[in-house]
């Protein structure tokens, strides 16, 4: 068994890091990520309708155009820093099936990170994985843009909108989960 890339040697010790709220709050931190996806859509819908009061018209291309240019140039110089240096830099029994996976990976699939597409694109062979972050909200950025657009210009079609949207965010889910019988919650421990 296999944590990250350690070999796990007591796994009862490792499932009783799950065990208990305080320690379920930390160790899986990766529900929490939901509350950065909240506040971002938040911040981005307030400041989006207080453009849209004021100004009358919004151009939603310009804006997603900055954020490329101020997230994208900094995040290539890291894959390629992946792709080409990284590995060169350490050594050890787990570092080429570690480092060199990544490395590979990287140079195979840069270009998923480039469009932020690497959470659906080759997602099984993605480039520094903790990037799914990046391509997921970049990806709720220009919903989040194209939603809040609707409502301020046209409010009944917005809200039926994020009705329908939200409806079906709950109702997929929920079949998925029901048809392949499978567990509701994410549970880390096989008890």
């Amino acid at each position: 068994m296999l944590s990250g890339s350690l070999p796990i040697t007591d796994a009862n010790q490792h499932e009783h890091m799950f065990r208990g709220f305080e320690k379920s709050i930390i160790m899986g931190g990766a529900l929490l990520v939901d509350f950065f996806f909240l506040a971002s859509g938040t911040l981005l819908s307030y400041l989006l309708l207080s453009d849209l009061k004021k100004y009358k018209s919004v151009n939603l291309l310009r804006k997603v155009i900055i954020r490329f240019l101020r997230l994208t140039p900094t995040y290539m110089v890291v894959v390629f820093f992946h792709a080409t240096v990284f590995h060169r830099l350490g050594s050890g029994p787990l570092w080429e099936s570690v480092v060199g996976r990544e490395r590979d990976r990287c140079q195979a699939n840069w270009w998923t990170n480039l469009l932020y597409i690497n959470n659906y694109v080759n997602a099984d062979r993605m480039c520094m994985i903790t990037t799914w972050y990046l391509a997921a909200d970049t990806q709720l950025f220009i919903v989040c843009l194209l939603m809040v657009y609707i409502i301020g210009r046209w409010p009944p079609w917005g809200y039926a909108l994020v009705a329908t949207l939200s409806s079906l965010s709950v109702l997929i889910p929920f079949f998925n989960t029901w048809w392949r019988r499978e567990e509701a919650l994410f549970l880390p421990f096989t008890e």
